[in-house]
């Protein structure tokens, strides 16, 4: 993937951005993606809403946005 040859020519590992993971993917195919990502290096910052459960599916600080 282009972002793996950045990587490799940078010596730096990329921060990865999921907005709201969850959303639109049925709970086998989440979970195949959580297990991709729980794997890899790279600092994640992963957007979701209170109610979704990806919160509960990975480890790490969880910041709850709040909508006005």
């Amino acid at each position: 993937s282009l972002n793996t040859a950045i990587e490799k020519r940078k010596n730096k590992l990329s921060i990865m951005v999921f907005d709201e993971l969850e959303s639109g993917l049925d709970k086998h195919t989440l979970n195949k993606l959580l297990y991709v990502i729980k794997d890899v290096k790279n600092q994640l910052l992963i957007t979701s809403l209170k109610h979704h459960t990806v919160s509960k599916m990975i480890k790490g600080k969880i910041l709850y946005p709040e909508q006005y």
